[in-house]
C-alpha cells in the first residue's frame, strides 16, 4: 500500500498458493477420464472399482495465483466537499471445481473490474456515488459441476455454473450516510 502523492492511494496484494492433493488420494474418475488421464482400476478387498489418483493435482476451488489490486484519488474542492474516483480489480488464476481430471469442470483465468466515482460531503459523512462492479461482465461462476444427471440421460458434457451477484456486471447509485 502506499501514497504517492497525497490525493492518491494505492493497494496491492499477490498471493501464490502451491495447493495439491497428497498421492494415493483417489477420487471418482472425470466424465472422460481416461485411462492415459489417471483413471485406473483399483482392488480394495473384494471391491473392484475405477477410479483416480488426484495426487499432485491442483486443490478443487484454489487458484494458483490471486491479485488483488485498488487505487483510489481523492480532491476537495471546498471545505467540506470531495469528489473521489476508485478502481479496483482481482485476477485469478484458472480454477478447477473437482479433484479428478475434469477440465470443463474449470474456469480460466478471469480479472473482473470495478469502479466508482462520487461525491463525499461533510468529511466523508454523506457520499454519493455512481459505481460499477465486473463492469467488463466477465463471467465469473463461483463453482462449475457436472450436471447431476448427466450421465443417466446420457449427456456426459452437460455442466451446470453456479453464479453469484458478482458474476454478472452490475451498475448503480450509492447514497450513504455516517451518524
Amino acid at each position: 500500500m502506499g501514497k504517492p502523492i497525497p490525493e492518491l492511494s494505492v493497494n496491492a496484494g499477490l498471493t501464490y498458493t502451491d495447493a495439491t492433493y497428497g498421492d494415493g488420494y483417489l477420487v471418482a474418475c472425470g466424465p472422460a477420464e481416461t485411462a492415459a488421464q489417471g483413471c485406473q482400476t483399483y482392488t480394495v478387498g473384494s471391491t473392484t472399482t475405477t477410479a483416480s489418483d488426484a495426487g499432485g493435482r491442483r486443490l478443487s476451488g484454489v487458484p494458483k495465483w490471486k491479485l488483488v489490486a485498488s487505487g483510489e484519488y481523492r480532491t476537495a474542492i471546498s471545505d467540506s466537499v470531495e469528489l473521489y474516483a476508485q478502481a479496483d480489480v482481482v485476477h485469478t488464476s484458472s480454477i478447477s471445481f473437482t479433484a479428478s481430471y475434469d477440465p470443463l469442470a474449470a474456469t480460466g483465468p478471469h480479472t473482473p473490474v470495478g469502479a466508482r466515482l462520487g461525491i463525499a460531503l461533510d468529511g466523508g459523512n454523506v457520499n454519493l456515488s455512481v459505481y460499477g462492479r465486473n463492469i467488463f461482465n466477465e463471467r465469473v461462476p463461483l463453482a462449475v459441476a457436472q450436471t447431476p444427471l448427466a450421465a443417466q440421460v446420457g449427456d456426459p458434457g452437460s455442466y451446470i455454473n453456479i453464479l453469484s451477484v458478482e458474476s454478472l456486471r452490475s451498475v448503480g447509485v450509492a447514497l450513504d450516510f455516517k451518524f
